[in-house]
């Protein structure tokens, strides 16, 4: 079972589709429709918890403005619970976008989610979102479904006192409900995560290493024209190596500031205040804008296989041994285990039969061999 107090230490999870089950309206990408296959494949790779992000906006409608919840997509997002519920599988829903956003917001959806939780007026359309999923959601039990407040928190001004009504709206009707933090962002200081803490809610961060590490532009890299891609990264690709350059492992990358924190700071501060904590997302992160995410433009090469799963058992076995659960960031992608192409060139791949659904048979292996699934 999971709670505030005690997030359990056999978590071990991925962000599935990079993170977005109910996909944004506003980031130029498609909407994309689940399958159970998919969620049966995690389980197959021996996996026990997944991150399903959403956005507040896709959440509303028909008009976003006016605060309506969209039934139909509420209802994709149940089926989604439910394919896990039944597969023991433990659902975290992770918020990464607030309300009120129009259709035609465009490239405004990023600084709307950094000014809208700063003001004071929306703080409460937000506590009221959370509480309709919390009512929602009332019966399922912990030990299937957590609240992660907002990805990415960052002290924005008033940030984290704008999400503090949430957790008294879901504590309404749920009052044991398991409350999750991700902390990492910009400006977050230790004072703001104290608060969260006191608020007896969970916490969680995130490991980014090196830029060239965890941000890589793999075989492409943008050179300053939106249009423009050279293979600068190539030698990157050719010589990456782990432990990085010889001295950076994992226990070098939680004790590293995340903007600001490191994940060992947050650790502290679950320990010392009496409530959870996990890592809620390690991989690599391909910025979409530097690999063509407006043609859809995906990268055919990536790290050597042995020293990135070195990478990954590094930091699972870490995680294991410090007793705290793990989210795998990126389960679809050219870093991850499935994908809609066989895109990485040295990769052998199967086709997961009558779907556009190709599974990384290495990766998929290696997830097999980190949770002992024989």
């Amino acid at each position: 079972d999971a709670s505030c107090e005690k997030l359990p230490s056999q978590w071990r999870g991925t962000l599935i589709y990079n993170g977005r089950v109910i996909h944004q309206a506003m980031d130029r990408m498609p909407d994309k429709h689940y399958y159970e296959y998919e969620i049966q494949v995690v389980k197959d790779a021996g996996l026990n918890f997944v991150g399903i992000t959403f956005d507040f906006s896709r959440l509303q409608g028909p008009n976003p403005q006016e605060g309506m919840l969209n039934e139909t997509r509420l209802k994709e997002l149940d089926q989604v619970i439910s394919w896990c519920m039944e597969r023991d599988i433990h659902v975290d829903l992770r918020c990464c976008g607030v309300g009120g956003l129009s259709y035609d917001a465009g490239d405004y959806w990023d600084q709307w989610n950094l000014d809208a939780p700063n003001t004071a007026e929306y703080a409460e359309e937000f506590a009221a979102l959370w509480k309709a999923l919390a009512q929602r959601y009332a019966d399922i039990p912990n030990a299937y479904l957590s609240f992660t407040l907002f990805t990415s928190i960052s002290n924005q001004d008033a940030r984290v006192g704008s999400l503090l009504p949430s957790v008294d709206s879901i504590r309404q009707v749920s009052p044991d409900r398991c409350i999750i933090a991700d902390i990492y962002g910009w400006n977050m200081r230790q004072g703001d995560v104290i608060a969260l803490a006191e608020a007896g809610v969970a916490l969680s961060s995130r490991i980014r290493g090196p830029e060239e590490i965890y941000y890589h532009r793999d075989y492409y890299q943008y050179d300053g024209v939106r249009s423009g891609f050279s293979n600068k990264g190539k030698a990157a690709l050719e010589n990456f190596t782990w432990p990085y350059k010889g001295t950076i492992d994992a226990n070098a990358l939680l004790t590293m500031d995340q903007w600001r924190l490191s994940a060992t700071q947050v650790m502290a501060v679950a320990q010392e205040y009496g409530v959870g904590y996990m890592l809620s997302d390690f991989g690599v992160t391909l910025n979409p804008f530097l690999v063509g995410m407006d043609n859809y433009v995906y990268p055919r090469s990536r790290y050597a296989d042995e020293p990135y799963f070195a990478m990954i058992r590094d930091i699972t076995s870490t995680m294991d041994e410090l007793g705290y659960g793990w989210c795998f960031a990126h389960w679809y992608g050219p870093y991850g285990v499935a994908f809609c192409i066989p895109a990485i060139q040295t990769s052998t791949y199967e086709q997961v039969e009558d779907y556009p659904y190709y599974i990384d048979q290495g990766m998929f292996g290696l997830f097999r061999e980190i949770n002992g699934v024989s």
